[in-house]
């Protein structure tokens, strides 16, 4: 895809994310405080009436990215032999207004239930049918990504039969890293304002930087650059101090944004690495819950690693920049690995 598409990609869906954060912003606080008021108060210092709701948001910005792409993409197609199936856009597109529909559910009830949600157990549920569900469609319209490439030359592991089911499961289970590392549970308290957001921007730019150099994933790159997008036209308005939460609506949209990315490329391994500060909160979360559930004792000051770090003192920018750096670095890692499939692709071919 080619560097002016990106860039009316970028503008687009920057511009469009200030827009939408400025005029919904009121509407989502009104759900939550059953105020209207246009003015949406001071953009650096909270009142408590910040909603959450951001995944609609989010959501609305994906769609004007995903036209300006296909329509640039489709452009360059009429002068070049490049192939690119809009139909995959739509169950991209189907996918990804299911799980914002679910988070957009859970923020809801927790805006307005007093922190009543789903079920840890149907939500689960609802996010693997929905993860399958995209895979059988992708099926249906002949794109399938059974083989997993290894590194270190040890070529690829061909999922078989196996291959809906298990890339479901990694789905869902990059889904609710992607949630954590935003926050525990929808609670806003227990996470960091932006930090999310921001990760995963900067995970979908370095596999973005990637399928620029790797070239043949025109549908993966796509995805990245949206992602990227998104994330970006949303943070003014969910950095800390947050005027709007992205929410488990816009945190559960960025995972399967990313699972997206991993499908359409077929470079699991690639996407994993550019995910490297979310997974390592994740596994933070899961040895924090192993040893208190073993030796009753915490062995972090929060149930994820940045809320440890802010428990112990450590400011939101101060936290976000380790995380950058951390995703700075699995990035390399990932550009790392698109260059070695795309080497590899070449002296097979």
């Amino acid at each position: 895809m080619d560097w002016k598409t990106q860039a009316v990609i970028l503008f687009a869906e920057l511009s469009c994310g200030f827009l939408f954060g400025r005029f919904l912003i009121p509407l989502f606080r009104r759900i939550k405080t059953g105020r209207f008021e246009f003015y949406i108060g001071d953009r650096f210092k909270k009142d408590g009436s910040e909603p959450k709701f951001g995944g609609g948001v989010m959501f609305l910005v994906l769609l004007i990215g995903l036209t300006a792409g296909a329509a640039g993409i489709s452009a360059v197609n009429e002068i070049t032999s490049a192939k690119f199936d809009l139909r995959l856009l739509v169950c991209a597109v189907f996918f990804c207004g299911i799980l914002t529909v679910v988070g957009l559910y859970e923020d809801y009830q927790r805006d307005t239930k007093s922190g009543i949600g789903m079920k840890k157990l149907y939500k689960l549920s609802a996010e693997f049918i929905a993860c399958a569900g995209f895979l059988l469609l992708l099926k249906a319209f002949d794109f399938e990504c059974r083989e997993v490439l290894l590194p270190f030359r040890l070529g690829y592991l061909n999922l078989g039969r196996g291959y809906i089911p298990l890339t479901a499961l990694l789905m869902v289970l990059i889904i609710n890293i992607v949630e954590f590392h935003d926050c525990q549970n929808g609670a806003a308290e227990t996470g960091i304002d932006g930090l999310c957001a921001l990760s995963v921007m900067i995970s979908a730019l370095g596999l973005s930087s990637g399928f620029s150099y790797g070239g043949g994933h025109i549908a993966g790159q796509l995805i990245s650059v949206c992602t990227a997008g998104v994330c970006g036209g949303i943070i003014f308005w969910c950095i800390s101090p947050s005027k709007l939460y992205i929410g488990q609506s816009g945190s559960i949209l960025l995972g399967g944004l990313v699972c997206v990315t991993m499908i359409f490329s077929g470079l699991h391994i690639a996407v994993l690495l550019s995910l490297a500060a979310p997974i390592i909160d994740g596994v933070c979360g899961l040895v924090q819950r192993i040893v208190f559930k073993s030796a009753k004792r915490l062995l972090f000051k929060g149930a994820s690693l940045h809320q440890h770090l802010k428990n112990k003192g450590w400011g939101d920018y101060k936290i976000m920049l380790c995380s950058v750096l951390v995703q700075l670095l699995g990035c390399a890692g990932a550009i790392a690995f698109i260059v070695y499939e795309s080497k590899l692709v070449l002296n097979n071919g």
